[in-house]
């Protein structure tokens, strides 16, 4: 690991400003929608949103993971890559435009149809740019896939927000999603130094495709879960209810990825230069999971105790419904953080048929509980969403010992400390907020944070004041090459 810590250092300043860049102008535009749209408003759009990232994923995996890994992937491979992405992309952007009326219908929500056919136009857009995507993060080269992204969403953004404010209702969600990708993919074919043709090869399709297709099912599949999910909500219990989950979906989601959308786009590369080392690769596992979880646990502890309070300030009042969901999505990001590297140790590994078994016992628990009795209440369906997790984490936990020979203690190692100190900092905040349950929320959210973030590094530094050492070292190394990458 220390023979890459210092690459791995470099890349995290640029995807830490990716992820920085991405996620705040995803949150700014949820707070704006959020006082500019109805809950209606904002689960027509999550609805038709769900069915674009669906068919999104094989635009922008199948290929991909088979390019990062793959030792001796050539030009002919990135060409016939792009020739198949452009072609998904179309076929897929003309089913949405299509396929609309006949999707809406079956959903019960007529509204949802041209939304749909408008935002399945960013598919075409996706397909022209994943290719690059997977060239740069395969060369590790995260400045201009930062660039790109946040340019993209930057502008996206802009626009969305301005017709949210203008009165523009749902149409300002489409426009942001579907610029937000054409601009990406414009401004990343602008800073390439080289592009691929438009060139295919039958050979090189079916070497990629032979580890693409299980990546890409994975993904699929994961992908599917919260979207399939949605539409559930939106068909059993309407889109008003569908807009509440949908908030605390977006402002958890949007801060989950600020970090970890960061960190997986080093994973695979890195694990991947690691594979022929098994206890490199153990110990690489292992300090991901660590690091990631000491960082998390305590933002996402606070989220779920401030959760009343976050709501509130951050979307207004007529939101609180949406509080308890919030706190439960910020609480099921322990197991997210816990987890979160284990796919692509396996891919690393060779072995990316292996995630598909714990991801689809997740799909069908959803499906069969939204349809048994998440479909009841908006309760009974978070109910249904969280009891995926301890249904499929211990399959996950046995596979990936199979697949890795990873024991178990080595792939929970140092976590069990790190949840004590986060559930510690969470009752002296909770302690707090009791004691000053008469200020404003916005008084009193001031003081709860503040009082997280004096009583977990106390309480790290009593449990666990080496993993607390090393965090503080490598965190150390990555504020340096930032300096370093802004002097020059």
């Amino acid at each position: 690991m220390s023979a890459h810590r210092g690459r791995v250092a470099r890349s995290l300043v640029w995807t830490t400003l990716e992820s920085f860049g991405l996620c705040g102008v995803s949150l700014i535009s949820l707070v704006v929608y959020a006082r500019f749209l109805s809950p209606t408003e904002l689960g027509v759009t999550a609805m038709a949103l769900s069915i674009v990232q669906i068919l999104n994923i094989p635009v922008e995996i199948l290929f991909h993971d088979a390019l990062v890994q793959r030792k001796d992937a050539t030009r002919r491979h990135f060409d016939t890559a792009f020739c198949g992405y452009l072609v998904l992309g179309i076929v897929l952007g003309a089913l949405c435009w299509f396929g609309a009326g006949a999707m809406a219908a079956a959903l019960g929500e007529p509204a949802m149809a041209p939304v749909l056919q408008w935002m399945g136009l960013s598919l075409p857009c996706m397909g022209f740019g994943s290719v690059l995507i997977a060239w740069q993060r395969r060369a590790m080269e995260f400045r201009p896939l930062a660039i790109r992204s946040l340019g993209g969403r930057l502008s996206g953004g802009l626009v969305g927000i301005g017709l949210a404010i203008a009165g523009a209702g749902v149409w300002s969600i489409v426009a942001q999603q579907v610029l937000m990708v054409a601009f990406s993919s414009a401004v990343l074919w602008a800073l390439a130094s080289d592009r691929p043709r438009l060139r295919f090869y039958w050979t090189e399709c079916r070497e990629l495709l032979s580890f693409g297709v299980f990546t890409t099912a994975y993904q699929l599949i994961a992908g599917s879960i919260q979207r399939v999910f949605t539409l559930m909500l939106g068909a059993f219990l309407g889109s008003e209810v569908t807009g509440y989950f949908n908030l605390a979906f977006r402002s958890v989601d949007v801060l989950r990825d600020l970090f970890a959308g960061a960190v997986s786009q080093l994973s695979l590369p890195l694990f991947s230069r690691l594979q022929g080392d098994a206890p490199a690769l153990r110990a690489a596992y292992a300090s991901a999971v660590q690091f990631s979880c000491a960082l998390m646990f305590p933002l996402f502890t606070g989220l779920a105790v401030c959760a009343p309070e976050v709501v509130t300030v951050a979307f207004g009042a007529r939101w609180l419904v949406a509080a308890p969901l919030f706190a439960a999505m910020a609480l099921l990001t322990y197991q997210y953080f816990s987890r979160m590297f284990a796919m692509p140790l396996m891919n690393a590994a060779g072995r990316p048929s292996m995630p598909l078994i714990g991801i689809s016992l997740q799909l069908i628990f959803v499906v069969a509980a939204m349809w048994l009795f998440g479909r009841e209440s908006l309760w009974w369906a978070a109910v249904a969403w969280a009891g995926r997790l301890f249904v499929s984490t211990p399959v996950d936990m046995f596979i990936l010992r199979r697949t890795t020979g990873l024991g178990l203690a080595d792939q929970w190692r140092g976590v069990p400390r790190l949840l004590m100190c986060a559930v510690g900092m969470g009752a002296i905040v909770l302690g707090v907020q009791h004691e000053l349950a008469a200020w404003p929320a916005a008084h009193r959210l001031p003081v709860m944070i503040a009082a997280g973030a004096l009583a977990y590094p106390a309480l790290l530094w009593l449990l666990d004041r080496a993993l607390m050492r090393r965090v503080a070292r490598f965190m150390g190394e990555v504020v340096r090459r930032r300096t370093a990458a802004a002097a020059a």
